[in-house]
């Protein structure tokens, strides 16, 4: 096992502090072992410190029109509801975002209910 010496060791416990930010602790007494500390340039370090990927500068494309498509999410349920419903069926709407949302009795009256809302393309997530 490699040894590893004062510095380091304050170096991890101080979130991997730079070295100069570890000497001005040490100008203050703060922490005496630390003066004149040389790190080692260790790879975690350096990648930690990198800037990451901007997010986008513009939002995701959407669809153009109403129903073009239509996200659909079935989901059971353990605990039967008053009318012993024991699915629920969300439709979203990738257009304007909206939401729709029913209960079921079985998984297959999701069908009837995808009928009604005419999408020309549907995305559907059986869960």
């Amino acid at each position: 096992m490699a040894t590893i010496t004062v510095g380091e060791l304050w170096h991890k416990r101080l979130c991997h502090m730079s070295e100069k930010e570890m000497q001005k602790v040490a100008v203050d007494d703060l922490i005496p072992e630390v003066k004149n500390v040389q790190l080692n340039k260790w790879t975690d370090c350096l990648v930690g410190k990198q800037n990451g990927t901007s997010f986008l500068s513009r939002p995701p494309m959407r669809e153009k029109a109403l129903r073009e498509l239509v996200h659909t999410y079935v989901c059971y349920v353990d605990t039967n509801s008053h009318a012993r419903s024991q699915y629920f069926v969300t439709f979203i709407d990738d257009y304007n975002r909206k939401l729709w949302a029913t209960v079921l009795k079985t998984k297959d009256q999701q069908r009837r209910y995808s009928a009604e809302c005419g999408p020309a393309k549907t995305s559907c997530t059986d869960i």
